[in-house]
């Protein structure tokens, strides 16, 4: 199953109304094929930008701590807590798949 598959299959679950973030938890991970080095990946986005920093930003008051975002991380940088995601800055490749998939948009890339 690829990562679009992923998204989908989270968006569909997080809408459905019987079915909570215990059942999100049990979503298949996305591979990490093309992940292998995050900060290699991250460091050639950041030149390509003209940028020195970007991160994922977690807006707590509108995170409901669903766990689409760490479901479907292909880095494995993102871990729920009960106040919502904890990011690994270290291990993000800024990819923004966790942005994508949050349906409260709860998290933004942010550029330093």
């Amino acid at each position: 199953m690829g990562l679009f598959e992923n998204i989908v299959t989270i968006w569909k679950l997080s809408r459905t109304p019987d079915l909570g973030p215990s059942n999100l938890a049990q979503a298949p991970l996305p591979p990490r094929r093309f992940r292998e080095d995050p900060a290699r990946i991250k460091a050639g986005i950041l030149e390509a930008r003209g940028i020195d920093a970007l991160y994922v930003g977690v807006d707590r008051a509108a995170c409901d701590a669903c766990g689409a975002c760490a479901v479907v991380c292909p880095d494995q940088a993102m871990e729920m807590t009960a106040a919502g995601p904890e990011v690994d800055h270290q291990n993000c490749s800024a990819c923004g798949a966790c942005c994508s998939v949050c349906a409260r948009e709860a998290l933004e890339m942010v550029e330093e």
